[in-house]
Parts: C-alpha cells; structure tokens; sequence
C-alpha cells in the first residue's frame, strides 16, 4: 500500500531532508514530491561502461581480484574517471530507488526500524556489561584489549544463554501448544538482549567447588517441539 502524496511529503521532511534523490531524464514523475532534492543522472554514460561494470564485477564474484584492492585502486582516479563516475551513478539509482520503496512499503519501513532497534539495543547492552574507564579499555598491549573484549563477550553470551534457557522453560511449561504459540510469538517481537536482572556491579565467588544446582532441566528443554 502506497502512502499518500501529502503523507510522502512528511516523511521526507521529516527523514530524508538531507537527502539527494537521482533519476534518469526519463523518469520525472515524483519531480512535484521531492522538488529541490531531484537530480538528474545520465543513464546513457552508465550504459557506455556498462561491459567495464559487468567486467569489475565478473572479477570480484569470480575471486580473480578483491574488492578492497579494486576499490582502492577506483579510489585513486581521478573523479571524472568515466568507470568511476558510472559506477558512482549507477549506486546512486540504486540508493534512490531503495529510498522510494522504504518511502511506499510500510513492511519494509518495520523491517529496518526492527533492525536498528536491535543493533541499538546491542550496544547498550555491551555499554551496560563494560563499566568504568568512560566504556574504554584501558590495556597496554593488543593482546590484553584481545582479553577484555573476550572477557565482555563472555559475560554478554552468559547473560543471553541464561535469557534464552529461562524463555525456553516457560515455553515448556505452557499448558497447550496454542499458549505456546502465543508466548512464542511474543518472544519473536522482542530481544533477549536484556541485562537488567543481572547483578553486574556485585562480585561473584567460584572458589566454591560444590556442583551447582539448576533450576533448568536441560534435558526436556532440549527434547521440546518447538512451535513454528
């Protein structure tokens, strides 16, 4: 379902106000929609190095050369370099075209806002398991950052293992497989990324070498259906 044309006004407004919007002097319809933000790319000086775009990409995709060096090497002509500036419109269709479909398709707008929402929630669970030092490491050689960084992924894992055994145990403990379905779902539209009911200022005590009980019966756990 498309979005209005006033209501496709706002959103660039409100979001894409940076933002360049490219397009082929074929294709002016939604000149009115982005006024100023429109410009015009040539579709014909693409198409004249179209057999050089499909040779760099033939290259890349067939392990002959990497990316990175081929980059770099782009990189280094000169801007009007006519591979490089095709190359540079080309991407700038693509963007603009990706723009236009998370402009008009509220399903893609949910998908990347979901994304984000978790890459954020990501880092603020890695902020909250680093503390002092301004969320620095303060390690003299590579290899002790390589230690610490280990050692903040640990906990991270320990903490989200221990989230996901507990959701897996009340899934289990659902009465039918329509509660289930239910919880499971609730689960899906969340993140297990959460750290709030860890103690991570108190200190922990492992010289105690007496095993462990569990309030987790890994075994049925394991053994559950889950429910798709």
């Amino acid at each position: 379902m498309c979005l209005p044309i006033h209501q496709r006004d706002e959103l660039c407004t409100n979001s894409l106000s940076g933002q360049y919007f490219y397009t082929t002097s074929s294709y002016l319809a939604e000149k009115e929609v982005f006024a100023s933000n429109l410009v015009s790319s040539s579709w014909l000086h693409i198409a004249s190095q179209w057999d050089e775009i499909l040779r760099l990409v033939a290259t890349i995709k067939l392990g002959y050369a990497k990316a990175s060096l081929l980059f770099k090497r782009l990189n280094s002509y000169d801007r009007q370099h006519p591979l490089y500036r095709a190359l540079r419109d080309l991407g700038r269709l693509f963007k603009t075209e990706y723009i236009l479909r998370y402009i008009n398709d509220p399903q893609l707008r949910e998908t990347v806002e979901g994304i984000l929402t978790r890459v954020e929630h990501a880092n603020r669970f890695a902020k909250a398991v680093n503390l002092g030092n301004n969320d620095e490491f303060d390690c003299a050689t590579y290899q002790e950052q390589l230690i610490a960084e280990g050692c903040k992924r640990l906990i991270m894992n320990a903490i989200n293992y221990w989230n996901l055994l507990y959701l897996s145990e009340q899934l289990k403990r659902c009465a039918n497989s329509a509660e289930r379905k239910v919880l499971l779902e609730a689960i899906l539209q969340t993140n297990t990324h959460t750290w709030h009911h860890a103690n991570l200022q108190g200190e922990y005590d492992f010289s105690d070498d007496s095993p462990l009980s569990t309030i987790f019966k890994l075994h049925e756990i394991l053994s559950a259906r889950t429910v798709k």
